[in-house]
């Protein structure tokens, strides 16, 4: 398909924030005028190595997605567990939210140094990160435990 364009970013593939690093399949025809738009973008060191490794590491790319997996499950059951929210949407590294309370509790989780992505075109909907390390689950089931609605 001549105008057909695909792309694909590394780190959400792999759950790397930060790995600034995707590709594209294109058409040649395409391939040109997306080169002479965006010109030559230079990949740093550090992102290559770990890019490199993750590709050739089948096992561990294996474990990841188990592992995310595991976190989604994790982390919708918290926030339906202890608030009004229900899961309208997911990718593996977000999870999307609706429920009328939604302000009401991203300034909860503010006040407790957890920042969600609320959106301007529906007040309903909220977006959740996977928290990224032990403490950081722990500080969300904590405020999620504060919560009164």
């Amino acid at each position: 398909m001549p105008k057909t364009l695909v792309l694909r970013s590394f780190g959400k593939f792999f759950g790397l924030a930060g790995i600034r690093i995707g590709c594209v399949v294109l058409s040649p025809a395409l391939a040109r005028d997306l080169e002479e738009r965006i010109g030559p973008w230079a990949i740093p060191g550090p992102s290559m190595e770990v890019a490199t490794l993750a590709f050739a590491d089948h096992d561990w790319q294996q474990a990841t997605r188990e592992r995310l997996r595991i976190d989604h499950d994790r982390l919708e059951a918290l926030v339906t567990d202890h608030s009004p929210l229900k899961c309208v949407g997911a990718t593996p590294l977000f999870l999307l939210f609706d429920g009328q309370k939604a302000h009401n509790i991203a300034d909860h989780l503010a006040r407790k140094g957890i920042l969600v992505r609320l959106f301007d075109h529906d007040e309903t909907k909220i977006r959740f990160g996977l928290p990224g390390t032990k403490d950081d689950w722990n500080q969300l089931e904590a405020a999620f435990r504060t919560l009164t609605m």
